[in-house]
């Protein structure tokens, strides 16, 4: 089955209804968790005609005005993979927040010994009242993030937590993906308590509690076990891109102490060479060739991997001050830690929580970490 250029194709999400009794907070959710059976997802960019594959949750706040994409805001966090960008498999969170850009934070390659076993990803508002700390806690590794200076309210009325799969381009036959296990499914109250799910949702597919994939996926979505009071919040699947009968699934436990962090934050990109006059260990040449030479990550054009086209500058610059250009954007590192910013021209196309659409952006941006030459995050 194919997709339609330009069309993001996400799964029948599970939708928490921040409007229905089972909230029991009259008003919404500050925070979500799941848990996530890794697996690989298999995206044939080469003549294959996929663009990207995810498996993640999204918190999302809807109907605020401050927001640039249909007065939706959100922080969303979770894993993905599109070899036809360079990069391997691996975590990553992001966050489009009001007033702000859409903001793409790549923490780093999945370890060997993440896959087939189930990692936890919380997103909670426990770091102050414009604060929202994103955490991924995998068998043999774990990542922090915080999205500062975030105002959005996802206790509104109409906002949501949802849980699903994300695949891009123009043909799904190209992507595919085994059976992702979303389980320990949680919703964080405005007094900072955890709750189990007990609103299994659908997407916008009454009965919620029915098996109702979407007339167009895929890529599916099954609910295994519903959530009701006394269990563990349901489990749900994912799976690209065929369907089949639903099976059980026994649950894992998530993972709650992992390993001590081992990793180098961002994804392996550019050579680091001879340092630089101004301490780097990249210089704007290298940077303007690999920027120029590699698709723009999580972004498309037409179906395809969407290429800058131009260079627009290239900044050395501490974090605190490149987080000054992305309107006060969390960097993830020390704020006296060497960056280099790049600016680049073309059309990209980056996936929003709405089926079906897409930012539009004229112009992208990509931040390495000056020493390592890792990619720490794009945006639009």
């Amino acid at each position: 089955m194919s997709l339609t250029p330009r069309r993001w194709d996400k799964v029948a999400e599970m939708e928490q209804s921040t409007i229905a009794t089972d909230c029991r907070i009259g008003g919404g959710a500050n925070g979500s968790k799941t848990s996530i059976t890794i697996v690989p997802l298999n995206c044939n960019n080469s003549g294959g005609g996929c663009g990207i594959i995810t498996n993640e949750m999204w918190l999302l706040n809807k109907n605020e005005p401050g927001c640039a994409f249909e007065n939706q805001c959100w922080v969303e966090v979770g894993y993905w993979n599109a070899p036809g960008n360079g990069y391997s498999e691996s975590y990553f969170w992001a966050d489009n927040r009001p007033g702000s850009l859409v903001i793409i934070h790549f923490f780093g390659d999945i370890p060997a010994g993440d896959y087939n076993v189930s990692t936890a990803f919380t997103i909670a508002h426990d770091c102050g009242s414009t604060c929202y700390d994103v955490n991924v806690a995998g068998a043999k590794d774990s990542f922090h993030g915080l999205s500062t200076n975030n105002t959005m309210n996802p206790t509104s009325p109409d906002s949501v937590i949802r849980i699903g799969m994300e695949v891009a381009g123009s043909n799904s036959d190209a992507a595919s993906a085994g059976h992702a296990y979303f389980t320990y499914n949680q919703w964080e109250s405005s007094s900072g308590t955890w709750n189990y799910q007990t609103n299994c949702g659908a997407y916008k597919k009454p009965p919620y509690c029915a098996y109702n994939p979407d007339s167009d996926a895929p890529p599916w979505m099954e609910m295994i076990t519903q959530p009701v009071n006394g269990n563990n919040g349901g489990s749900y699947r994912t799976r690209c891109c065929t369907p089949t009968s639903i099976a059980t699934h026994p649950a894992q436990v998530p993972s709650n102490a992992p390993a001590s962090p081992a990793h180098t934050l961002g994804l392996p990109a550019i050579t680091a060479h001879v340092r630089q006059q101004n301490g780097a260990m990249i210089d704007s040449s290298s940077v303007a060739s690999w920027v120029l030479s590699h698709p723009l990550p999580r972004a498309t054009r037409n179906g395809s991997l969407a290429r800058p086209t131009g260079i627009q500058k290239i900044v050395f610059a501490k974090s605190q001050d490149i987080s000054k250009l992305l309107d006060g954007e969390n960097m993830g590192v020390p704020d006296n830690t060497l960056l280099c910013y790049a600016q680049v021209s073309g059309v990209f196309e980056f996936p929003s929580p709405s089926r079906g659409k897409e930012f539009v952006y004229h112009q992208g941006i990509e931040v390495f970490d000056a020493t390592t030459g890792n990619l720490l995050m794009v945006a639009g």
